[in-house]
């Protein structure tokens, strides 16, 4: 399922995934509210993520810079 529709859909709609198939599926508020949840929580580990690999980065190019000063 699409983050931007989980994100920023109504809940006072009802969902289906795969209408008209044998595996279609409705969603109802109360999904669509846990979904939302779950997506917020992915974004946040995701930016977190981020910031720590950006950090461990920046920690490497001074590590870095530091020996080529010294040589």
């Amino acid at each position: 399922m699409n983050r931007a529709v989980a994100l920023y859909g109504t809940s006072s709609i009802y969902w289906t995934l795969n209408y008209g198939t044998e595996l279609q599926k409705f969603f109802e508020p109360d999904e669509i509210m846990w979904l939302k949840e779950i997506v917020l929580k992915a974004n946040e580990k995701s930016k977190q993520k981020s910031a720590d690999a950006n950090q461990s980065n920046g920690d490497v190019d001074r590590q870095n810079l530091s020996l080529l000063s010294s040589c």
